[in-house]
């Protein structure tokens, strides 16, 4: 991983999300996978666990049970 992590905060339009993307997709595609994700204000933790779960089911072909 990177030797500095930083946050990148800026404003709208100011290119940082194609920043992001341009530097995920030059790691090793071997070694990594990214997937871009939206999130806004209303997103909570139980909405991103099931965008990951609901990508991870499609690369293993496999269905999980949801819990009632």
């Amino acid at each position: 991983m990177c030797a500095a992590r930083r946050a990148h905060a800026a404003r709208a339009g100011s290119g940082k999300t194609a920043i992001m993307q341009h530097k995920l997709k030059a790691l090793d595609a071997d070694a990594m996978g990214y997937a871009a994700i939206n999130l806004n204000s209303f997103s909570d933790a139980p909405a991103l666990q099931s965008i990951l779960e609901q990508s991870l089911e499609k690369k293993s072909g496999a269905r999980r049970r949801r819990r009632p």
